[in-house]
């Protein structure tokens, strides 16, 4: 799987890719996303501009992807517009974005690894929840 994430805020984000089992296209809790036990991620810096994160070796399923990304000095969060992040983006004390996405939920069928993940949203270019 992968994201491509358009970071114009001028400075390097730290970024993570997750994917969350979605049977059906149903959209799980956030928590079963972002929460303790996730194997399906990516993270890492994201230089300005344009950078891809890679998520290998993905079984066949419906996935849904969500993307977070913080700033260095850790005064602002961006994190996809998905049903409960408001709850998740309240436990952090400083400024956050949701942000929309190309695309929520993503199949990758048995005789494809892998399928991209629609461009992501520009993270940096929010208004504040």
């Amino acid at each position: 799987m992968t994201n491509t994430i358009v970071n114009n805020t001028g400075e390097e984000l730290i970024c993570s890719t997750s994917l969350g089992n979605a049977p059906d296209g149903i959209l799980p809790p956030v928590w079963e996303v972002v929460g303790a036990g996730q194997s399906l991620y990516e993270q890492g810096p994201v230089a300005p501009g344009t950078s891809t994160q890679v998520i290998a070796d993905v079984p066949a399923g419906s996935y849904v992807a969500l993307a977070s990304c913080g700033n260095a000095d850790s005064t602002a969060m961006w994190a996809s517009d998905y049903p409960g992040i408001e709850e998740i983006l309240a436990l952090f004390p400083l400024t956050s974005f949701a942000v929309e996405q190309g695309v929520t939920v993503v199949t990758v069928p048995a005789e494809t690894p892998a399928v991209p993940v629609q461009q992501s949203p520009s993270f940096g270019s929010s208004q504040p929840e």
